[in-house]
């Protein structure tokens, strides 16, 4: 997995878990079985929502783009899916600054494709700080506790899928 928000990940896990969700990401449920796309579906699918951290790292991608969504890292196609299925994503942006884990440098054409990602979000009208501390992170998933308690009330069950951008399997 990509070492880069590894830290940060657990952070949101954890605060999730204080507001009464369970928290489901790759580093968890592995992926034993088959084909990585297939699992993320079948995750997302069972889920209500998706919480994405966008850092800097595009992360791995499939072996060949996919039919429908193209050249994506699977953090990517995490949420692309999501959207596709009528999922409810937060996005939270990881500023430059923020303190990562130590993590092996991506080429220079990996970070583009991350760069640009990065910006069709920011274009797609969506409200976005970027976090530049793991205070600021704890505290942007907290803000977003009167939106997940709606859609807890909106749908059976609690259950919350966090799935996030430059954690894929390398």
């Amino acid at each position: 997995m990509s070492a880069e928000l590894r830290s940060a990940r657990q952070l949101v896990a954890n605060t999730l878990t204080f507001l009464g969700y369970e928290p489901i990401w790759q580093e968890i449920f592995g992926t034993e079985a088959g084909d990585l796309a297939t699992v993320l579906r079948e995750k997302i699918d069972q889920c209500k929502g998706v919480v994405q951290l966008v850092g800097q790292c595009y992360g791995a991608e499939p072996p060949v783009p996919d039919l429908e969504f193209g050249r994506v890292s699977y953090t990517q196609f995490e949420a692309l899916y999501a959207r596709k299925r009528g999922k409810k994503i937060w996005y939270l942006f990881i500023d430059e600054t923020f303190p990562i884990d130590p993590h092996e440098p991506e080429s220079e054409e990996l970070r583009q494709l991350q760069s640009s990602y990065r910006n069709v979000l920011k274009a797609d009208a969506h409200l976005f700080h970027p976090l530049r501390s793991r205070e600021a992170l704890e505290a942007g998933v907290l803000k977003l506790r009167d939106d997940l308690t709606r859609l807890r009330r909106g749908r059976s069950g609690g259950r919350l899928e966090w799935l996030y951008f430059s954690g894929s399997l390398r």
